[in-house]
């Protein structure tokens, strides 16, 4: 993923809070805001906060890592929630949907950790998850008079990530799927 100026002015406010707190001399400061200002990608941003506490934070938001151990909880009552876009995925989700709809789209979401449960209950609802290509998914959802319909049980590339879901689908459906591709359209 690419940073943009805000992110790598998120990397030097934090290079510059470890500058006042001891943790680099102004030697090593200068040589990771170099670093900094010059990386167009996450990936070079590797190594800049490692060896600094509480470093580890996240590029698009530039909020620490550690604030995103809440559970999120979507309940979509007769209605429709969605997560899409860019945000950060907790370790633990919980879907409702009861007479409604809630997606859960992974395909730009930033996930600091290599697994996330999400817990389903949907009576007469839709729940649909849609994750990017090198992510798995294993579903443990008990349907009763409902379908449960997993198409990303397996990848053609090692996965990344991997979300468990489980619950039950009383009346209503649960589906796992990538995301829809025709020419430059996506959904």
């Amino acid at each position: 993923m690419r940073l943009s100026h805000a992110d790598r002015e998120t990397l030097v406010t934090r290079l510059q809070d470890a500058l006042e707190e001891g943790y680099l001399d102004l030697g090593e400061f200068d040589e990771r805001v170099a670093k900094a200002h010059q990386a167009r990608f996450v990936a070079d941003t590797k190594g800049l906060l490692d060896d600094i506490p509480d470093g580890q934070i996240d590029i698009v938001s530039g909020r620490s890592v550690t604030e995103f151990t809440e559970p999120l909880t979507l309940d979509a009552n007769m209605g429709s929630q969605k997560q899409k876009g860019v945000w950060t995925v907790p370790e633990d989700v919980e879907v409702k949907a009861s007479m409604g709809t809630v997606v859960l789209d992974f395909r730009q979401a930033e996930m600091p950790h290599e697994r996330v449960n999400v817990h389903v209950s949907s009576f007469a609802g839709k729940v649909v998850l849609i994750l990017p290509d090198d992510w798995i998914a294993q579903d443990n959802v008990t349907a009763s008079m409902g379908s449960v319909s997993n198409k990303c049980g397996q990848s053609d590339q090692r996965p990344k990530r991997r979300v468990r879901v489980t619950g039950k689908a009383h009346m209503g459906s649960v589906k796992i799927r990538r995301e829809h591709r025709f020419l430059w359209w996506r959904w």
